[in-house]
């Protein structure tokens, strides 16, 4: 994962920690995504697991901004992300990346919640 010919980097760290974290959210939506309204009986969570991710990891790229103002740069960058499967357009993963979007933002905020009672 590093490279022993350089210096750990910030953005190295915070990398290994964007990975660490997507890891425990992949588990929570392996044992939850059937409950999800949207969710078709023909799919696994292999299909939904990309459109996921994409939520979870623009829901901290735009902070700040809510679902609507940041939805139609969702919609352009979904085609070129690396991680999307070539069969899955947008209409078919929006509700589960806004639903991965909101599950991290409530994350966030029950964080922040959660420190303001310290």
């Amino acid at each position: 994962m590093f490279d022993a010919d350089r210096p750990v980097t910030p953005e190295d760290l915070e990398r290994v920690a964007d990975e660490l974290a997507w890891e425990a959210e992949e588990r929570w939506w392996r044992e939850n995504y059937r409950t999800r309204p949207y969710v078709r009986a023909d799919r696994d969570f292999d299909w939904y697991s990309p459109a996921y991710r994409y939520g979870f990891e623009l829901a901290v790229r735009h902070h700040g901004e809510s679902w609507d103002d940041a939805e139609s740069s969702l919609r352009a960058d979904w085609d070129s992300w690396p991680h999307r499967p070539p069969e899955a357009d947008w209409n078919d993963v929006r509700e589960p990346v806004r639903d991965a979007w909101n599950h991290r933002r409530g994350r966030e905020h029950q964080t922040h919640i959660d420190r303001t009672k310290m």
